[in-house]
Parts: structure tokens; C-alpha cells; sequence
């Protein structure tokens, strides 16, 4: 029982599926929340239109560069596609965050589309990289620990003390 718990945690996290119809108004775009939490990971995702015109371009990118998109202006994108009616994508995410999946529809100027939107993520089995504090974080750190180890060795000296004093004080016991 041991050794089947020890082969499960050993294999890392299991994949993680998705699966959503998205409607894309005409000559617009709707953005999907896609979360790589604390390890890398490979993404791979699969579109197909239901229902449309020309077809749709798929993009990730991290949420913060949706206003850029919204904009008009070039978004950092991590991956992304061609305007077709069905493709696929498969690429490798080294920085956790959040990211979107866009479903760019701007190319239709007239006819909205059904977009089936299916993807998994699996996760990298590696051990993360290490991350250091900085300088004054660090300061900070080894200042409070030394001043609490200070503190409770004079707490426990005063008291160690204390008793030594008391036991000077008081006649041994008599032994038989």
C-alpha cells in the first residue's frame, strides 16, 4: 500500500482536460481563462467550428496582454494559429501564470461562430527551479532570527540562573 502511494506521488500531477463551446460575435473575439499553477507544463489544445464564416484564429497569451489584443496593438503571444475552421496547437508553458485562450473571430465581419475549444494540460514532472530572497529580504530574515534566538537564551539563562542562585541558598538534603 505504501510503495502504490509512494508510484502515485512520484508521477507528478494528472493531466488536467477541458472541453467549451464558445460563441464568437461577429468581427469580435472571446477570451478563455487557462491557470499553469506552480510547475511548467505542456498545453495542448484543439479547436473546431461548428458554425461561421471564414474561421477562427486561436492565440494564447498571459492576461495582461488582453488590452494590448483589445487594442489593436501586437500581444506577447505564446502560441498561436491561422484563421481556419479547425487546427490544432501544442506548446510548452515555462512560466506558471494565468494566460488566455483567445477565439479570434475578426476576420468574419457578418456571421458569429460556434467554436468547440478542447485542451489538456500536463504538467513537467521536474523539480522547480530554486528562488532566492533578495538582499534585504534576507537582512531581515537572519536580523529577526538572531534577535528571537537572543531573546529566548536570556529568557532561559535568567531563569537557569535564577535557580542556581535559589538551590546556593538552601541546605542539601541529608543522605542515608
Amino acid at each position: 500500500m505504501i510503495l502504490l502511494a509512494v508510484l502515485l506521488a512520484a508521477a507528478g500531477p494528472a493531466p488536467f482536460h477541458f472541453e467549451r463551446i464558445v460563441r464568437v460575435p461577429a468581427a469580435d473575439f472571446e477570451a478563455l481563462p487557462l491557470a499553469v499553477k506552480n510547475r511548467p507544463a505542456t498545453v495542448e489544445l484543439e479547436y473546431e467550428m461548428r458554425k461561421g464564416g471564414a474561421g477562427v484564429r486561436i492565440a494564447v497569451m498571459p492576461e495582461s496582454e488582453v488590452g494590448r489584443f483589445r487594442a489593436g496593438r501586437d500581444p506577447e503571444e505564446v502560441a498561436s494559429g491561422t484563421f481556419e475552421k479547425s487546427g490544432r496547437l501544442k506548446f510548452h508553458v515555462s512560466t506558471p501564470g494565468d494566460y488566455v485562450v483567445v477565439v479570434d473571430n475578426r476576420l468574419e465581419p457578418q456571421a458569429r461562430a460556434t467554436v468547440d475549444v478542447r485542451g489538456v494540460v500536463t504538467y513537467d514532472p521536474g523539480p522547480r527551479e530554486a528562488r532566492y530572497l533578495s538582499r534585504g529580504r534576507k537582512a531581515v530574515v537572519i536580523t529577526l532570527s538572531l534577535g528571537i534566538f537572543v531573546a529566548v537564551a536570556w529568557l532561559a539563562g535568567r531563569r537557569l540562573w535564577g535557580i542556581g542562585l535559589a538551590s546556593e541558598e538552601r541546605e542539601p538534603p541529608p543522605y542515608v
